[in-house]
């Protein structure tokens, strides 16, 4: 009897993990974990930012570009992993999308997150995609990204697998969307947006295993964005400098200043639009000697050039770049000038001379 009963207890043993073995292979077969997968591997929406979509004219802190770019609708294959007659096949398909980004800001209901490159500190991404409601594309729409277990309202199942033999169906939901951008600070020069995954999307028919599934869709936004420096000079003034009256005997020498004579001061205040802490060139250009471009020719006296100093450098026109360090857009630079004989002899008279100042990204 002592060994029945062990026998017994045995087999009621071995049945009852036996029983427990073909529930979870039923569980795995018919119900699944419900999540739902691209058929030939993530759909990717490439949104590229080309020069010239950011320009001198909307380059500025707090622009926000609306839909600047949209991927038009685009179906890609899937299937869910739930066949057609478990708990999961009858229920709604749910949708969550999320972005791996820094949070920047809110505007407008729309939450804006960094990019990669050398635009990161310059530019915010927000990205919108759409969800098919009601079972229907017509009545879908586009939702804030990130958002989360929003419903498809369709409770079909064939977007189970196998759906008719293919094994695959085609999604709406995640095809298309649009991306609006936001500038923190003025661009200068050329910046580059390295590719940056601003959103994904994943399904499953069951919501609390949605995160457990793979990516359906995700978005790329990638480009550059180049933008020239623009600078202003004295707030764009024709900077005048009145070099006296001089004695024409005072001129000694060619090619040096008058006795006595004091170099008049030349300042130049300079504002650009890049806020950022850069060095500019400061470069200058005019009518100058063939054989010296440091003397600048008055256009009505050939006996007479100008010199423009900096410090005790001589600027040579059309060939000097004078850097200037820029605080926050901001700079000057303190230049003297003076006249010089080019001939021996000295005709009075008066004489007048012009220059034009250049600033560029160093």
């Amino acid at each position: 009897m002592s060994e029945i009963r062990k026998f017994g207890t045995i087999s009621s043993l071995c049945g009852l993990f036996c029983l427990f073995g073909i529930a979870n292979s039923y569980a795995a077969v018919v119900g699944g974990l419900g999540v739902c997968e691209s058929y030939n591997g993530v759909k990717q929406h490439i949104v590229t930012i080309k020069a010239g979509d950011i320009n001198s004219d909307n380059n500025l802190a707090g622009t926000i570009l609306q839909d600047q770019g949209v991927f038009p609708q685009s179906r890609y294959d899937g299937f869910c992993d739930c066949d057609r007659k478990g708990t999961a096949a009858s229920s709604f398909t749910y949708f969550t999308a999320t972005t791996s980004g820094e949070f920047k800001k809110e505007v407008g209901g729309l939450q804006y997150y960094g990019v990669q490159g050398d635009a990161k500190d310059y530019l915010y991404a927000a990205t919108q995609l759409f969800v098919i409601q009601n079972g229907s594309v017509s009545q879908g729409k586009l939702f804030n990204v990130p958002f989360k277990e929003k419903s498809n309202g369709n409770p079909e199942n064939t977007s189970c697998r196998p759906n008719t033999g293919q094994g695959r169906y085609p999604f709406d939901t995640g095809g298309w969307g649009k991306v609006s951008l936001y500038i923190a600070k003025p661009f200068t020069g050329t910046m580059n947006i390295a590719p940056t995954t601003i959103a994904v999307i994943k399904g499953s028919k069951i919501k609390e295993h949605i995160d457990k599934g793979p990516i359906l869709a995700e978005v790329i936004l990638q480009g550059d964005v180049k933008i020239p420096l623009s600078c202003k000079v004295n707030a764009g003034t024709v900077i005048q400098v009145d070099l006296g009256t001089i004695t024409s005997n005072n001129f000694t020498s060619v090619g040096t200043k008058p006795v006595n004579y004091i170099p008049k001061p030349v300042d130049l205040n300079v504002v650009c639009n890049d806020k950022s802490n850069i060095t500019a060139n400061v470069s200058f250009d005019g009518n100058h000697e063939s054989s010296d471009a440091s003397l600048l020719i008055p256009g009505d006296k050939n006996d007479i050039a100008i010199k423009l100093m900096n410090g005790t450098q001589a600027i040579k026109f059309g060939q000097t770049k004078v850097p200037l360090p820029l605080h926050q857009g901001n700079g000057s630079l303190s230049l003297t000038s003076y006249p010089v004989k080019t001939k021996e002899q000295v005709t009075p008279g008066e004489f007048e001379a012009n220059a034009t100042i250049t600033v560029t990204q160093n």
